[in-house]
């Protein structure tokens, strides 16, 4: 059961990282920085519902995990300090 949830947060991650590109390639900040927030949320869901799964490859995610978290929150304090100039 644990495997089927997880892979549907891959999924949800996957489908972030492909409309994270999409944006980045239009230049729209303002969906980068969410979709960013969308990446993190989905790798910090799949490594805790891979975690009953296979303890090793938890631990293997987290850094990848920490790294999420950082982006979305590099990304979303440049859109907000873009956004409070205009």
């Amino acid at each position: 059961m644990w495997s089927k949830v997880a892979l549907i947060f891959y999924t949800f991650h996957a489908v972030f990282s492909m409309m994270y590109g999409f944006e980045v390639k239009k230049q729209n900040y303002e969906k980068v920085a969410y979709y960013k927030i969308g990446i993190a949320v989905a790798a910090v869901l799949f490594a805790f519902a891979y975690r009953p799964v296979d303890n090793l490859a938890f631990w293997l995610s987290v850094p990848h995990v920490l790294w999420s978290i950082f982006s979305a929150v590099y990304h979303y304090s440049i859109h907000q300090m873009n956004h409070n100039k205009k």
